[in-house]
C-alpha cells in the first residue's frame, strides 16, 4: 500500500509539473501593503484574515465555491544546529527525508521529473522552496482526495530560520508557488540586524578573516554567539559557511575536527579527515548523505585555532556545482586568516588546573544541604512552552551520587526523554556517569568513567557505538556532572577546563574531553529580587560550538539559572533539603 501511495505522489507531483510548464489553474493573488503581523512585517495575500500562531502568523483565504481556502503560515525560529534550509525542513518535520530525496535527485536524460527545489528569497536572504501533492486513497467506496503544500525556508545568518508553509486542497500549482515566493520577498523581521558584506570579521579571540566575495552576515553580533555565519547571494542554490574560533591542545587534530563535528551536529556524518597542509585538515559529508557539507581546521602555533564548515542545498545538478563555490571561498578566508596577540592558551590551561586544586579534597562538603533536592525549569522566550529537569543528590561515607530527569530530549527538543545518574568517590578519584536520551533527532548516549586515573567515554548512537576515547585524565579535569555544583566556588578569572560532557539544550555529546573556555561576563546583567548586587556572571563555551552561554551564582555561591543562545533559558525554581544517607543510591 505504500508504495501504491508513494507512486501516486511521483504522478502527481509529474502532474504538478506538468502544469507549471504550461500555466497555472488559479488566478493571482494581489498583495495588500506593507503591514505588521506579530514578528513581521509583510505584504500579506489581499483579502486574507491574519491570525497570531505560536512563533509566527496564519493567513487563512476565505472560502471559495471550489471548497475551503489556502492557509499561509510564516513563523521563525532558532536552527539549533548550522544547517542548510532543506535539511532544517526535514529536520522540523515539514519535510520527509524521502521526499527531499526526490525533489532534489538527479534525472538521466528523458527521465519524468518531478518539480525540484527551487530558490527564493526570504527576509532579503536566500533560500529554497519546494512543492509537493499528496494522495490519499481510501478503498470502500473508492476515492483519491488530493491535498498540497508548499513550503519555503532560509536560515538568517543569527541562527534563525524563517518558514513559510502553504497547505490547500488539489493539485500544487505555479499559482501556490508565485504567492509564497512573492510573500517570502516582501517579508522584514522586526529589529533585523543590518546587512554586511566584504571587509573583515573579528571574532572573539583575536581571530581576524576577510569576509568571501559575494556572501554578507548580520553587522551585529550576538553577545551569545561566538561563531559568524556567512550566507551567499548570486548563487543558484543557497551556500553559507559558519567561521568559529576554537582551540586545539591536542596533537590529534584529525581526531579533535571529528570531536568538534560531533558537538555541533552528530548527524554529519563524516569522511576520513585528510591533511592539506602542516596546518590544515579538510573532513566532508559522506556522499550518501543527502545534505551536503564540508569543514575545514586551520591552526595556529599557539593552540588557538579556526574552524569553518560549509553548508548548502540545491537542485539535482547544483549540488555538486556548489563544491567550486566552497573551494573559492575557503581560499579567500585562509588567505585572509590571522591571529592577533591575545590571551595565552597554557596560561588559561594552568589557571584552571589551579582552579582544579583548590577544590576540597571532600567532595562531599560540594554540596550544600539546601540544594540536595531542586527543579529546575527549561523555557523559551519566543515560544510559550516550558519542560522540566529534576534533580536528587545524595550521599553516604564513600561517594555521593545524583539523578537526573528531563522530559525532552534534548531539553528543548520534540520529543524523547534525557536521564543521567552519576556517581563520584568522596576522594575524587572514581566517578561513573551514564547519559541516556532518547526521541529527537539522532539522541546520543553517553558513558563516561574516570578511575585510576584513566578517564574513558563512550558515546552510542541507539546501540551503535560511534565514538570512544581512553586515556590519562587530562588536565583542568572536573567531572561534567559536578561542574553546576562547583563553578560558584571557581576564582572569577579566565581559565580553560577539560571535562566530558556538559549542560546544553541541544543534547551535547562527544568521544573526547570538551574544552570550556570560562570568562567572567558582564554583558547581560542579572538582580535576583530583594538584591542590591548583580549576580555572578560566567560566559562558558564549549569548544568547537558555536554558541556561548551565561552562568549566574547567587549572593550564596549556588547556580540560579543559565542563559543560552537565541533566549533559551535554564531556572532554578525550588530547591529543599534532602535527608543524607548512609548506604546506598
Amino acid at each position: 500500500m505504500e508504495a501504491s501511495l508513494w507512486l501516486a505522489l511521483a504522478a502527481a507531483l509529474g502532474v504538478a509539473a506538468f502544469v507549471q510548464r504550461h500555466g497555472p489553474r488559479q488566478t493571482g493573488v494581489d498583495l495588500a501593503p506593507r503591514q505588521q503581523l506579530g514578528d513581521f512585517q509583510v505584504r500579506a495575500p489581499a483579502g486574507w484574515v491574519g491570525r497570531h500562531s505560536t512563533g509566527g502568523v496564519v493567513l487563512e483565504e476565505p472560502p471559495g465555491r471550489s471548497g475551503a481556502g489556502r492557509r499561509l503560515e510564516i513563523r521563525c525560529a532558532r536552527a539549533t544546529r548550522f544547517v542548510s534550509p532543506l535539511e532544517y525542513l526535514v529536520r522540523s518535520g515539514d519535510l520527509r527525508a524521502r521526499d527531499a530525496s526526490v525533489l532534489t535527485s538527479q534525472h538521466a536524460p528523458g527521465e519524468r521529473r518531478v518539480p525540484a527545489a527551487k530558490k527564493v528569497t526570504i527576509a532579503a536572504y536566500p533560500g529554497v522552496s519546494v512543492s509537493q501533492t499528496h494522495v490519499l486513497r481510501t478503498i470502500n467506496p473508492p476515492h483519491a482526495q488530493l491535498s498540497k503544500q508548499t513550503l519555503a525556508c532560509t536560515i538568517l545568518p543569527d541562527g534563525r530560520a524563517v518558514v513559510l508553509q502553504l497547505l490547500g486542497e488539489g493539485m500544487a500549482d505555479a499559482a501556490d508557488e508565485d504567492l509564497v515566493h512573492r510573500v517570502g520577498e516582501s517579508l522584514v523581521l522586526n529589529e533585523q540586524p543590518a546587512t554586511r558584506s566584504g571587509g573583515e570579521l573579528e571574532l572573539p579571540g583575536g581571530v581576524h578573516l576577510a569576509v568571501p566575495k559575494g556572501f554578507r552576515t548580520f553587522a551585529a553580533q550576538d553577545k551569545f554567539r561566538t561563531s559568524k555565519t556567512m550566507v551567499a547571494g548570486e548563487r543558484n542554490g543557497w551556500l553559507a559557511v559558519d567561521v568559529t574560533p576554537c582551540f586545539v591542545l591536542d596533537d590529534d587534530r584529525p581526531a579533535a575536527l571529528l570531536s568538534m563535528l560531533m558537538l555541533r551536529d552528530p548527524s554529519f556524518h563524516s569522511e576520513s579527515v585528510r591533511e592539506v597542509d602542516q596546518q590544515t585538515w579538510v573532513c566532508h559529508r559522506r556522499p550518501e548523505d543527502l545534505f551536503p557539507g564540508v569543514v575545514y581546521l586551520r591552526v595556529n602555533g599557539d593552540g588557538r585555532a579556526l574552524l569553518a564548515e560549509f553548508r548548502w542545498d540545491g537542485p539535482g545538478p547544483q549540488r555538486d556545482a556548489e563544491q567550486a563555490g566552497v573551494e573559492s571561498a575557503w581560499q579567500q578566508i585562509a588567505v585572509s586568516l590571522r591571529f592577533s596577540p591575545g590571551s595565552d592558551v597554557s596560561v588559561l590551561l594552568h589557571g584552571g588546573a589551579a582552579a582544579v586544586e583548590q577544590f576540597p579534597r571532600d567532595a562531599g562538603t560540594l554540596l550544600p544541604p539546601s540544594i540536595l533536592a531542586a527543579r529546575w525549569q527549561w523555557y523559551d522566550e519566543a515560544v510559550p512552552k516550558t519542560w522540566w529537569t529534576t534533580t536528587q543528590y545524595a550521599l553516604d561515607a564513600a561517594s555521593i551520587w545524583a539523578v537526573h530527569n528531563t522530559d525532552r530530549s534534548p531539553a528543548l527538543g520534540r520529543a524523547g526523554r534525557e536521564r543521567s545518574q552519576w556517581r563520584v568517590s568522596r576522594d575524587r578519584s572514581r566517578y561513573d556517569c551514564i547519559l541516556t536520551r532518547s526521541g529527537g533527532d539522532e539522541p546520543l548516549s553517553q558513558e563516561s568513567r574516570l578511575a585510576d586515573g584513566q578517564l574513558t567515554t563512550l558515546v552510542r548512537r541507539g546501540s551503535e557505538v560511534v565514538a570512544k576515547w581512553a586515556g590519562k585524565v587530562p588536565e583542568a579535569y572536573v567531572p561534567g556532572a559536578l561542574l553546576p555544583v562547583l563553578i560558584g566556588s571557581l576564582p572569577f578569572e579566565p581559565m580553560i577546563l577539560r571535562t566530558e560532557s556538559a549542560l546544553d539544550p541541544d543534547g551535547l555529546a562527544c568521544g573526547t574531553p570538551l574544552v570550556l573556555l570560562l570568562e567572567p561576563a558582564f554583558d547581560a546583567p542579572r538582580t535576583l529580587p530583594g538584591e542590591k548586587e548583580g549576580m555572578r556572571c560566567w560566559s562558558v563555551h564549549v569548544n568547537g560550538t558555536s554558541k556561548s552561554s551565561r552562568w549566574y551564582i547567587d549572593s550564596e555561591g549556588i547556580l540560579d539559572s543559565i542563559s543560552f543562545a537565541g533566549g533559551l533559558n535554564f531556572h532554578r525554581v525550588e530547591h529543599a533539603a534532602s535527608t543524607r544517607v548512609t548506604e546506598g543510591g
